[in-house]
């Protein structure tokens, strides 16, 4: 892997972050519903419930020189699934929440013509974020990552979302494992990665291409290594299921 790029805009960082929040809101409601028994409960989700990792797992795909970092699971235990389930009801006593939540999904299925429903197919149970701070006169990198119970589903969402952003774009390769696909015809570089366990987003090609060895565990030292990550972490509460 060459140097890391730095030449992205805000642009892919407002991608990024919009991912996130698609996927937050798809973890909270589909937990929610299936809590309440509004939704059955798949049985993917039931086989990844008992092997979901542990938290913060994910600090380890990040080098230690990360600025920001974000944590959130679709399988909480030791009674927090409740906890999130009783949140969301109470989330949805708030109308002005609840037309947000509306207007999102709506938004969502418009501009990528993909059913909103779907997501839950596949996305989780874990899902990470990270940035990493650059030079005052370079864009900082930007990473998510979403675990994925069903390839197939998960690349029928990265069709869609292709399409939607110009798929001609998009040149296909592979890297360690994942199928990658790396958009350099703009101001910004956009880059994807999926395998049959992680989908990745991230600001440059270079950076997609280092979460994926943390992933693998190949790189030397990470953000989970952090001597001050390790003692904000011991300083969390034991029964979590998201961090910042």
């Amino acid at each position: 892997m060459e140097g890391r790029s730095g030449g992205s805009s805000i642009n892919i960082m407002l991608v990024v972050a919009a991912a996130s929040v698609v996927v937050f809101i798809v973890v909270a409601g589909a937990a929610a519903l299936m809590a309440l028994g509004a939704l059955p409960i798949p049985s993917p989700i039931v086989n990844v419930l008992s092997g979901a990792k542990s938290p913060e797992h994910s600090a380890s795909y990040y080098p230690p020189e990360t600025s920001v970092y974000a944590w959130l699971t679709l399988a909480p235990g030791g009674g927090q699934f409740d906890h999130a389930r009783d949140a969301w009801d109470r989330l949805n006593e708030i109308s002005e929440f609840q037309a947000l939540y509306d207007y999102w999904v709506e938004e969502f299925e418009d501009d990528l013509d993909y059913d909103f429903q779907d997501l839950q197919e596949w996305a989780g149970p874990d899902l990470s974020a990270a940035v990493v701070a650059q030079d005052r006169d370079e864009e900082p990198l930007a990473a998510l990552t979403v675990g994925v119970r069903d390839q197939d589903a998960a690349e029928d969402f990265l069709d869609a979302w292709r399409d939607d952003v110009g798929a001609g774009d998009f040149e296909s390769d592979s890297y360690e494992g994942f199928d990658i696909w790396v958009d350099e015809s703009g101001w910004d570089e956009t880059a994807y990665g999926l395998s049959g366990d992680f989908l990745v987003v991230a600001s440059s090609e270079d950076f997609l291409e280092e979460v994926i060895d943390g992933i693998n565990g190949d790189l030397e030292e990470t953000l989970a290594d952090d001597e001050d990550f390790q003692a904000a972490r011991s300083a969390l509460a034991e029964r979590r299921f998201a961090s910042v």
